[in-house]
Formats: C-alpha cells, sequence, structure tokens
C-alpha cells in the first residue's frame, strides 16, 4: 500500500464493503541496482496478488511478465492487468473480465504440461 499516489478512499470504501483495503499498486524491486518501479492503476482501483510468468526461452532472473487481478471500484468490476517487468510502470495488457470477481481472490496459474 502506497498512501502518496492519490487512491480515493474515499469513494472505494463505501463500496468496498468493509475491511481494510488490499494494495494500491505493484512494486518491482532489482536488488542488484536498488532501483523500484511502481504499478499504479488507477485512483479507484485496488490490486490483489499477482502471478509471476516466466518469459519464454530467457534463463535471466525476474525476466518475464506480472499478471495481477485488479478490482475497477469506479465500474464495479473486475480487470487482469499483464505487466511486462522490463518495464512494469505500465500495463502491456488489460483484459476486463465479464464478471465481478470478490476481493480477497486467491490462486496459482500452471500450464497444461
Amino acid at each position: 500500500m502506497h498512501p502518496s499516489l492519490g487512491t480515493d478512499f474515499a469513494a472505494i470504501g463505501p463500496v468496498m464493503s468493509g475491511g481494510y483495503p488490499p494494495y494500491n499498486s505493484l512494486a518491482y524491486h532489482d536488488k542488484c541496482t536498488g532501483e523500484t518501479e511502481i504499478y499504479f492503476p488507477g485512483r479507484t482501483h485496488l490490486v490483489q496478488g499477482p502471478v509471476f510468468i516466466p518469459r519464454e526461452g530467457s534463463t535471466e532472473e525476474g525476466d518475464g511478465y506480472l499478471m495481477a487481478l485488479v478490482n475497477n471500484y469506479r465500474t464495479l468490476s473486475s480487470e487482469l492487468h499483464l505487466l511486462d517487468c522490463r518495464d512494469s510502470t505500465k500495463a502491456r495488457a488489460i483484459t476486463m473480465l465479464p464478471l465481478r470477481l470478490r476481493a480477497g481472490l486467491h490462486g496459482n496459474w500452471f500450464d497444461n504440461n
């Protein structure tokens, strides 16, 4: 939770159904350089736990993608945001889901091999 990013908690609170707000951003920290990149999806968006997807054929640590479920509390919808770890400050793709998923969804992803 990064309180200085401008999340509109006054708008989110009444429609969130209580509880402590989850995360308003994702951070990618490079241990070697000490640099941190922040992805902020928007003032009325909260982020759930991301999943790391390795880039095919890469052997470099941390080279891949982050996929996260994002709750949009302005539209009361759910979205999947895909970030490229080479520049994790903006979404590479956003998929609008046809249903609203509740906050607190946890899951694992695996290939079908």
